[in-house]
């Protein structure tokens, strides 16, 4: 059996149809649960990332200002 590449293997390879499949009898559809409400962790995240923020601001002043005493 001659070897062949990947790309001629890839070539080979069944073109698939383009009709879309029908449901048949037996398939069920699924309900999908709604989305959790993510509201207060959200809350909690912006409360930290607004605390980080004034914390780093302060520490970065703090060292520009103790950098100009010294």
């Amino acid at each position: 059996m001659p070897s062949t590449s990947r790309s001629q293997q890839r070539r080979r390879q069944p073109i698939r149809s383009l009709q879309q499949r029908r449901p048949g009898p037996t398939t069920v559809t699924r309900h999908h649960a709604p989305a959790p409400d993510y509201t207060q962790d959200y809350m909690y995240v912006r409360r930290d990332l607004r605390l980080i923020t004034i914390l780093s601001s302060v520490l970065f002043f703090g060292m520009v200002a103790v950098s100009f005493a010294i």
